[in-house]
């Protein structure tokens, strides 16, 4: 595929989920958190099967792949969706997207450990400490958050580490399998979990929701879970995992423009002072990361022998 158009596939994948986090705060209003789950990734599902049949694409023979998507679909799908929508309940839009936007340095954490991504640059390692140290004075206090305590950024953060596995086990065990198909897979997946647990747990709404309300959950389920995990696959595949996870760098811009200028959002002076100290941390690693993985592509491959 030109190169091109996988940046213009970035950019549809970095707006559209650096606003799925505004379009959940929508969906609240007339929603449960788990509704909101399980109606994203059933839409999600629904509208990939229906891609995959126009397209005449094959699913895999039975084997280690479904295995290995049941495991994706839970750590990188169903846990986070419902996890994030439940933090959301008690964080604003604009906090939620930053703090999933350390997904990057997970990803890069979890590459190294594996003792595919090399060592950490220094300037890498400062954006690493710098942006937890914004992530920590976040629970200085309940004021500095704009949130009723310390526990749900806690869990966005743990979202964030659920992204990084599913982005590093996706490129480490499915990367030879179409986009497309993995995409699919890892949707219906999600959706064998999150089905009897929410329907068992959370009943529907009373009153009939608002237009508004459905129009974001469609969003959800149409643009935030098929298309931009198509778009996500092919990216994995293409580019690798520390690579793809470049989008979440640039996801806050648009959740807070979405959140401060259309929500309405506000911070204590002392939560956006975190914020930003989260953000320069972001770029700092960012950088850092993006001129590593330029240097070892300049550098020559080793000797293959004789």
């Amino acid at each position: 595929m030109p190169g091109p158009l996988l940046v213009m596939l970035f950019v549809v994948l970095t707006s559209v989920w650096g606003s799925s986090f505004f379009f959940t705060a929508i969906a609240l209003d007339s929603f449960g958190p788990g509704l909101i789950a399980l109606l994203r990734v059933c839409i999600g599902t629904l509208v990939l099967g229906v891609v995959l049949v126009a397209l005449r694409a094959r699913l895999p023979a039975p084997g280690r792949v479904y295995l290995h998507a049941l495991l994706l679909g839970a750590i990188s799908i169903a846990a986070p969706f419902l996890l994030i929508t439940l933090a959301q309940q008690h964080l604003n839009s604009s906090l939620a997207t930053i703090l999933v936007s350390t997904t990057p340095i997970f990803v890069y954490v979890m590459v190294a450990a594996t003792g595919a991504g090399g060592r950490f640059s220094p300037v890498a390692l400062v954006g690493i400490v710098v942006s937890f140290v914004g992530v920590a004075s976040l629970y200085a206090g309940q004021d500095s958050l704009g949130t009723d305590g310390w526990f749900w950024p806690l869990v966005a953060v743990l979202c964030a580490c659920l992204f990084a596995a599913g982005n590093v086990y996706t490129r480490r065990f499915l990367r030879v399998v179409p986009p497309i198909t993995l995409a699919f897979l890892q949707m219906a997946a999600a959706l064998i979990f999150l089905a009897p647990a929410v329907l068992a747990t959370e009943p529907f709404p009373a009153a009939a929701p608002s237009s508004l309300a459905v129009l974001a959950v469609l969003e959800l389920g149409v643009l935030g879970s098929a298309l931009a995990y198509m778009i996500f696959s092919l990216l994995i595949q293409t580019w690798g995992s520390t690579a793809t996870s470049i989008n979440t760098y640039l996801q806050p811009i648009v959740g807070v423009m979405l959140g401060v200028g259309i929500l309405g959002e506000v911070m204590s002076p002392s939560g956006w002072l975190s914020v930003v100290v989260i953000l320069g941390g972001v770029l700092l690693f960012g950088t850092a990361a993006v001129r590593e993985a330029a240097r070892r592509k300049r550098e020559p491959p080793p000797p293959t022998g004789f």
